[in-house]
C-alpha cells in the first residue's frame, strides 16, 4: 500500500489536465481545505472526521486498483440495463483513465477507493469516483462532493457527471443539488450549478 502524502503545489502542477495547463487541478483542494473552503464545516450527515481522509496520487500500482473498483461498480449495473460487456467495459477504463487527473482517497493509509476530476475554465467534471463496498454509505461520497462543489463556487464553474442507471448515487447527487440535463439508454448527465440548494439527509 502506497503512503498517504500531504498534497502540495507541485502535486497539483502534475495533476493539471493536459489540455488546460495553467488550470490547477480541484483534487488539490478537496479534503486537506475542507474546513476553509466549506464555511459551516462537514454537513450533519458525514460521519466521517476531515483530517481522517487523506487523498494520495495515484502510482503505477494503483491501476488494478483503480480498475476493479471500476468494474466492481459499472458491471452490475451495466448487466441490469443488458448492456453488460466486461471486455467493453475494461477497453473503456482504458480509454478513459488518467492517472494526472486521479487520485486515491484514504483513511490511516487504508485505501478507501479513488476519484478523477478534469477541468476546463468553465466547469468540472466529475469523471469516476468509486468506493470499496465496506466503505459505502459512510459520507465519504458526501465529503469529496461537497468539497469539490465548494471549490467550484470558489472558482465560478459547474459541476458536470454522468451516471449509470440505477446507481444509487443518482440519490446522493440530487441530494447534492445536482439537476439531470440529458440521458442516453445506459446513462444520465447531471449538472451542478453554484446556485442549487443542497439538501440534508444520509449519504
Amino acid at each position: 500500500m502506497q503512503r498517504s502524502s500531504t498534497i502540495t503545489q507541485t502535486d497539483l502542477d502534475r495533476n493539471a489536465t493536459p489540455f488546460v495547463n495553467s488550470a490547477p487541478s480541484p483534487l488539490v483542494h478537496l479534503v486537506r481545505n475542507w474546513v476553509t473552503s466549506v464555511p459551516n464545516g462537514p454537513p450533519p450527515h458525514c460521519r466521517i472526521r476531515p483530517q481522517e481522509v487523506e487523498l494520495r496520487p495515484t502510482h503505477k500500482g494503483d491501476r488494478g486498483l483503480a480498475e476493479g473498483l471500476y468494474l466492481q461498480t459499472m458491471l452490475p449495473l451495466l448487466t441490469a440495463l443488458g448492456l453488460g460487456d466486461e471486455d467493453r467495459l475494461r477497453a473503456r477504463f482504458s480509454r478513459g483513465f488518467k492517472p494526472r487527473c486521479s487520485k486515491i482517497a484514504c483513511i490511516s493509509k487504508e485505501d478507501l477507493g479513488w476519484i478523477q476530476v478534469s477541468s476546463t475554465k468553465r466547469r468540472f467534471h466529475l469523471d469516476q469516483l468509486h468506493l470499496h463496498a465496506q466503505w459505502r454509505g459512510q459520507g465519504i461520497g458526501t465529503f469529496l462532493l461537497t468539497s469539490l462543489t465548494a471549490r467550484a463556487t470558489q472558482t465560478r464553474r459547474t459541476v458536470a457527471l454522468d451516471v449509470i442507471r440505477g446507481n444509487p448515487a443518482i440519490g446522493l447527487y440530487r441530494r447534492m443539488g445536482f439537476q439531470i440535463v440529458g440521458e442516453d439508454e445506459e446513462k444520465f448527465q447531471m449538472l451542478w450549478r453554484p446556485d442549487r440548494p443542497v439538501k440534508t439527509g444520509p449519504a
